[in-house]
């Protein structure tokens, strides 16, 4: 691992007391990139909203939300997974100052990558 080139994954319940702590390794993962703070501040708001969402969505707080939180020259990455209860429609992607959030849904499995350009 080093400053701008990074992988680390973990598993967490679909509970919301653990929103704190992924917002925090957004902002961790951020500044290991060398985003400039603010806009480190701004992925992790974006990455504390998607993980509500997925919360939501998986319907229960014993089903595991995957994350992958990633980062090399050009970018920071932030993958979060889950399963649904049923086939659910994925919420509305966007893109604001830099940062995307893109949202899929495959059956019952539920995907949103959200990314920040390391140069802002």
């Amino acid at each position: 691992m080093t400053p701008t080139s990074f992988t680390f994954t973990l598993t967490m319940p679909g509970d919301d007391r653990f929103v704190g702590a992924i917002r925090l390794l957004a902002a961790q993962a951020a500044s290991y990139a060398q985003v400039p703070a603010q806009a480190g501040a701004a992925l992790a708001d974006r990455v504390q909203s998607a993980t509500e969402s997925a919360i939501a969505a998986a319907g229960s707080h014993d089903t595991p939300l995957d994350f992958t939180f990633s980062g090399d020259a050009a970018r920071v990455t932030v993958r979060i997974a889950c399963q649904t209860r049923a086939a659910t429609p994925a919420p509305a992607s966007s893109s604001a100052n830099g940062i995307s959030v893109n949202w899929s849904a495959d059956g019952s499995r539920l995907t949103c990558t959200i990314q920040q350009p390391t140069a802002s």
